[in-house]
């Protein structure tokens, strides 16, 4: 690729950014409209979609062109136009069929847990969608995260699949190593099920943090869902876990940003209980990281003391500068250096640095030269593989039983 050629995909990347930030601000009742119809004949369409659909935004995109009909002023300059509303809509209508899937499985599994008398909480998804955000149809869904406690998590495992809830990876032996804080299922409609018994789900993460989740059933809240009372947690636990999910998960989408933004907006925390919530999490610099993003990407409702009262200027001041480098808004994958930082915010500074260490050396092994040559397949027998699953299972069921003791 020329120097050339370099440039125009960067300036594109940049235009794109900027027209999904608009059409977010837009639909969350800020005054950006004539920035969306300024900026809509200026990009690729294929990129454009693609872009949309990585960052979780293509429903405020469809919805912020359809309602300054810049769908139409686009359709004199480009035939590709047609391509590009085609696809925006009917992304549009799979995440409102994938909704009212997720919403059948949901009543399902309350039902099952309810049952068996397990205490649970429903963590993002719906609680975000239909209570936290101004319209139901802005932000989609695919699956369901339910958490309970360490303690009834054997019970809760049980009845899902008693009810033909099946578990997703039987790799037991894998999840013990990793010992991992959820175990997929997939419910009888087809949505994908995450059983958490933590809201961190890889082990040596894990160990950064103290989240203690009793505490988090005890400051539980109940939502109205579709009419339905559904449990959640409280305003301040999910503006924090919100906020760390994201950050481990690289950062790097802009349906995150928005998550927070309309959480501040909407379901406005007791900041100085959030505060207190992140220093005991031990999560400040993963928080921090998020909120930052939030407030200078979409203008966010947080107040800049909250991030500066449990992140160190120097952390803010790295966070930042690497945003204004590589903004999120024109990420396109996982492969920055915003992301490494992001997702290797757990424990301290210097775990953070030794993380991000870690993490250019394997990127350096990844990219250097391999042998190539793949090696013999090694020999299957079904009956050892079934006693390894059963034997991991058991292992794994152990380590939960004393994670919580």
């Amino acid at each position: 690729m020329t120097a050339a050629a370099r440039v125009r995909r960067r300036t594109n990347r940049r235009l794109i950014g900027k027209l999904l930030v608009a059409s977010v601000r837009s639909c969350a009742g800020g005054q950006a409209d004539e920035d969306v119809v300024q900026l809509a004949p200026l990009v690729d369409d294929v990129e454009l979609a693609r872009a949309s659909e990585f960052h979780g935004v293509t429903s405020p995109v469809y919805l912020a062109l359809r309602r300054r009909d810049a769908l139409d002023v686009r359709h004199a300059r480009d035939p590709l136009d047609d391509e590009l509303s085609t696809r925006l809509v009917a992304a549009h209508r799979q995440m409102m069929q994938d909704r009212l899937r997720s919403r059948a499985d949901l009543a399902t599994v309350a039902t099952l847990l309810d049952r068996a008398s397990v205490p649970w909480v429903l963590l993002k998804g719906p609680v975000l969608s239909d209570f936290v955000y101004a319209r139901k149809d802005l932000r989609g869904y695919i699956d369901l995260d339910v958490l309970v406690p360490p303690r009834h998590f054997e019970v809760a495992l049980g009845a899902l699949e008693s009810a033909g809830l099946a578990v997703l990876d039987n790799d037991w032996l894998s999840a013990r190593e990793r010992r991992l804080g959820e175990v997929p299922l997939v419910a009888p409609l087809g949505t994908v099920v995450d059983l958490h018994w933590h809201l961190v789900n890889l082990g040596p993460v894990r160990d950064g943090f103290r989240i203690d989740i009793d505490e988090l059933f005890g400051r539980a809240r109940t939502l109205p869902i579709d009419g339905a009372p559904v449990p959640a947690l409280g305003r301040e636990d999910l503006t924090a876990y919100v906020a760390l999910h994201a950050c481990l998960h690289g950062g790097n989408r802009l349906v995150w940003l928005q998550d927070l933004a309309q959480l501040a907006q909407h379901d406005t925390p007791a900041w100085h209980e959030v505060v207190r919530t992140v220093r005991k999490w031990r999560t400040g610099l993963a928080t921090a990281a998020m909120f930052r993003a939030a407030r200078h990407v979409l203008d966010a409702h947080i107040p800049e003391a909250v991030d500066r009262s449990f992140a160190p200027a120097g952390w803010r001041f790295l966070i930042d500068g690497v945003d204004r480098l590589s903004p999120i808004e024109a990420s396109r994958g996982y492969g920055t250096v915003p992301t490494m930082l992001r997702r290797s915010a757990h424990g301290s500074p210097r775990a953070v640095a030794e993380d991000v260490a870690r993490r250019c050396r394997r990127w350096v092994r990844r990219s250097g030269w391999r042998d190539r040559r793949a090696p013999p397949p090694a020999l299957f027998d079904v009956r050892t593989a079934a006693v390894a699953s059963r034997t991991g299972r058991k292992e794994y069921l152990a380590m939960i039983s004393a994670a919580r003791s």
